[in-house]
């Protein structure tokens, strides 16, 4: 009970977060005076900030980690949309106080679950919240509840709140579409098992760029773990020292407007060292990052080819599956493998020798990275990859300050 009441508090303190003055012109204070009224807030208050608050607060997802918002505020797409829709097989959309009858909107939300191929449609003004299916013209009741009926019953009596119908029909609907997070064993499952593509599949871009913003995030803290092995590679002569000193010194003069300095490789290990917030520490883990990009470049192409045929599936759904049991569930090597086959088509990347090259992912982050990728179909990207999403630079000098 006291996991029930904490989620029913948190709601409504969510409601009551807001300054409703602000929003109506200072004529309503509270959240359930500014319900009585009916304004175009869709887009100012509803969706930005009460409705994202309670995806993450309530529901427990992270916009531009495991949910995203539409690409444009435009007709055909739904306001929020879960990375993983296998795991989460819904979308959210939201309407203004102006909807007060918000099965009008069932053909659009419908629409939403088709073109998605998925299960649940939310529609939402804050005020009531349902869930339809494409199969039912009607809302499934026993997921809908009304926000209003929830904040007064609170409000009279928290205990008793829990003995209401629409709090019932609130806290299934809680348990119901919250963020489900997997474990390794489900992400690999995940990969294996992920749906076939048909080629019709929409990709948003905005979506993709965001998972692949989190896929260099996982690969640069992988990266930085495994600074004491980059030390003991130089050591025995498994890398060039020289090569990567002189590239972290090119970075540290782009940080600091400085000349640039001559280093020797007796430089490496004090430059590995290097407290985070020194000069030589920032341009280390900017260098980090060029390493992750580098990393994510190879197997997002590497998945591109194979989603458009050009070379054999081996890092999702059934070919993935395949490889994973016949490398005796060594994910990197199947890792290699995928490599091995995308040389044939970009040689200069896939085998090569350079500064980036010495790293490979831990299994944690590559099955983190695969993961992502695996929702969704990089077939559609017919333009250069490279140079279509705005990270390397962002990545790379995010440690500068």
């Amino acid at each position: 009970m006291k996991k029930y009441l904490e989620i029913i508090k948190k709601t409504i303190q969510i409601l009551d977060s807001v300054s409703y003055e602000n929003y109506s012109n200072r004529k309503d204070k509270t959240y359930l005076e500014y319900m009585k009224g009916s304004r175009a807030d869709e887009d100012k208050l509803i969706s930005p900030i009460l409705f994202r608050k309670f995806l993450e607060s309530i529901l427990g997802f992270e916009l531009g980690k495991n949910i995203n918002t539409q690409e444009l505020k435009v007709g055909g797409k739904p306001d929020y949309i879960p990375v993983d829709t296998h795991t989460h097989p819904f979308v959210f959309d939201a309407k203004g106080t102006d909807t007060y009858k918000l099965f009008q909107h069932h053909p659009q939300i419908k629409r939403y679950i088709q073109s998605q191929g998925l299960k649940y449609g939310i529609l939402t003004n804050i005020r009531d919240l349902d869930v339809y299916t494409s199969e039912m013209e009607k809302e499934i009741e026993e997921y809908n509840f009304n926000f209003e009926e929830l904040y007064r019953d609170y409000k009279e009596s928290s205990e008793r709140c829990l003995e209401k119908e629409n709090t019932k029909r609130f806290l299934k609907f809680v348990e119901k579409f919250s963020y489900v997070e997997l474990t390794r064993e489900k992400k690999i499952e995940r990969i294996a098992k992920a749906k076939s593509w048909n080629g019709e599949e929409d990709i948003n871009v905005k979506s993709l760029t965001d998972q692949l913003r989190y896929v260099v995030n996982t690969l640069h803290d992988d990266i930085k773990e495994k600074k004491s092995e980059l030390m003991n590679m130089f050591e025995v002569g498994r890398v060039s020292g020289e090569n990567i000193v002189d590239e972290i010194e090119e970075i540290s003069t782009q940080f600091s407007g400085r000349e640039r300095e001559k280093l020797t490789t007796e430089s490496f290990d004090e430059i590995m060292q290097a407290d985070d917030t020194t000069l030589y520490g920032k341009a280390r883990n900017a260098f980090f990052r060029r390493v992750a990009y580098f990393v994510m470049t190879r197997i997002l192409l590497a998945r591109v080819w194979e989603d458009i045929g050009f070379i054999e599936q081996s890092l999702y759904d059934s070919g993935f599956a395949k490889w994973y049991e016949n490398f005796n569930r060594e994910i990197r090597r199947v890792l290699n493998y995928a490599f091995e086959l995308s040389e044939e088509r970009y040689p200069w990347l896939f085998n090569t020798n350079n500064n980036y090259s010495w790293y490979k992912p831990s299994d944690d982050a590559l099955i983190d990275s695969l993961y992502e990728l695996s929702n969704f179909y990089l077939g559609k990207l017919d333009q250069d990859i490279l140079g279509m999403f705005p990270i390397y630079l962002d990545l790379v000098y995010q440690d500068k300050n």
